[in-house]
């Protein structure tokens, strides 16, 4: 409620064994700040993982333990929505996602917004399985608003038994975070950020993925 963002903050989950089954989903769609508000906050497309569309506003926040909260969308028409929020699965068993694990903005829902960002997945996990998805999606702008960027997710673990990590060098991967499309010029939001570690190396990966839009930043920090 105030512009105070230092003290702003979202969820730790401790579990031993965490399962999401099919059609079933971990969710912090639009738990980010509201409209008008986040560091990375842009009337035209916020900003977090990356720029937002037309390389606006600021990317904030931490390729490699992601927990801000996502910027909020455009203000004209008050048809801007909340930014993604942000969470932490500690698993110290097996994490199985079969289903959806998310934190994507929700698209802006009055003409001229630009969209908000998605938002923070940070997992730490003995062993992962599972086919599912994991996403921090930038939102939808609407008429003249542009795509908010993607957000930022941060994967270790000890094993992998899924296809959920092995799919990020397809053209179909399971870990995204897109940034949005804009309205009526689909002008898209940056990408966010995807790393992924194996706890037992040095060294992990850092994918930034776009689904093949060109021109629009991620952000490296």
């Amino acid at each position: 409620g105030d512009s105070d963002y230092t003290n702003d903050y979202g969820v730790t989950v401790n579990a031993d064994n965490i399962s999401v089954e099919q059609g079933g989903k971990i969710s912090a769609d639009g738990k980010g700040y509201s409209r008008g508000n986040g560091i990375g906050f842009n009337n035209d497309a916020s900003a977090y993982g990356g720029y937002g569309a037309n390389n606006s506003g600021t990317p904030y926040g931490d390729i490699y333990e992601p927990d801000d909260l996502g910027s909020g969308g455009g203000t004209i028409n008050n048809g801007g929505q909340k930014g993604g929020g942000a969470f932490k699965l500690v698993v110290s068993g097996t994490l199985s996602n079969n289903g959806s694990i998310q934190s994507n903005g929700l698209n802006s829902a009055g003409c001229h917004s630009g969209g908000a960002t998605g938002g923070s997945i940070w997992i730490d996990t003995n062993e992962l399985v599972g086919a599912g998805t994991i996403s921090a999606t930038g939102a939808k702008g609407e008429c003249n608003g542009n795509g908010g960027s993607g957000g930022r997710i941060a994967i270790y673990y000890a094993e992998d038994n899924s296809s959920v990590l092995s799919s990020l060098m397809t053209e179909t991967p399971k870990v995204t975070a897109y940034g949005g499309p804009g309205g009526w010029g689909n002008v898209y939001g940056g990408p966010g950020t995807v790393y992924t570690q194996n706890i037992n190396d040095t060294h992990g990966d850092l994918r930034i993925d776009n689904r093949g839009t060109t021109g629009y930043s991620a952000d490296f920090q």
